[in-house]
């Protein structure tokens, strides 16, 4: 379900932008499907500096901190996806699992 959500906003995040970004966007995908969680961040930090209101590439980089392990990374990525793009529950939803996690866990 999630891959679906997330599908769907890379449509409407990169539709857009420019080529560059978007090739970037791809390019990170892949490195995800390696599980080159290190690289992708890498790429999705380019974005950024590319386009510091790419909505999807901070939910995508917190879901990789996530998997890291790195919950403060991903809780200000999830963050700044709701400060991008207030009205998305993408970025809620995330924040809302890692919150729970995290009073679960510690």
């Amino acid at each position: 379900m999630r891959a679906i959500i997330i599908s769907l906003f890379i449509f409407s995040a990169t539709s857009g932008i420019s080529q560059s970004v978007q090739e970037l966007v791809k390019q990170a995908n892949e490195l995800e499907k390696e599980k080159k969680y290190n690289e992708a961040i890498e790429l999705y930090n380019k974005i950024l500096k590319l386009d510091t209101a790419h909505y999807y590439s901070y939910v995508s980089r917190g879901l990789l901190f996530d998997k890291l392990d790195k919950i403060e990374n991903a809780f200000d990525d999830y963050t700044k996806a709701i400060a991008v793009h207030s009205d998305s529950a993408l970025a809620y939803h995330c924040r809302a699992i890692l919150l729970y996690r995290m009073t679960m866990t510690y």
